[in-house]
């Protein structure tokens, strides 16, 4: 470890390792002035970027909004055949 390296800081008595990349992985040792050692082992890993292509994203928000569209219009001319408006006019026509 560089000691110029400023991702390497100990903070509280802790080894805090910013920005940490895989080549930080390894074994570190934290060694006290009694002469008690202990290791600690890092592995980092690269994580896997998940991405979804634009025209995928597009294409699924056009069609939802064409299944809401559908949706709602064919509510509101059941609304609108069934509803109670027609129920007040046949009781009206009585």
């Amino acid at each position: 470890m560089d000691s110029k390296d400023r991702r390497f800081q100990i903070i509280n008595g802790s080894l805090w390792i910013f920005n940490v990349t895989v080549a930080d992985s390894g074994e570190y040792t934290c060694s006290g002035s009694s002469g008690i050692s202990c290791i600690g082992t890092l592995k980092a890993f690269i994580m896997p970027i998940y991405t979804l292509d634009f025209s995928i994203i597009c294409g699924l928000n056009v069609i939802l909004l064409i299944l809401f569209l559908v949706t709602t219009i064919l509510n509101h001319l059941r609304y609108r055949t069934s509803g109670p408006v027609k129920q007040i006019e046949s009781a009206i026509d009585l």
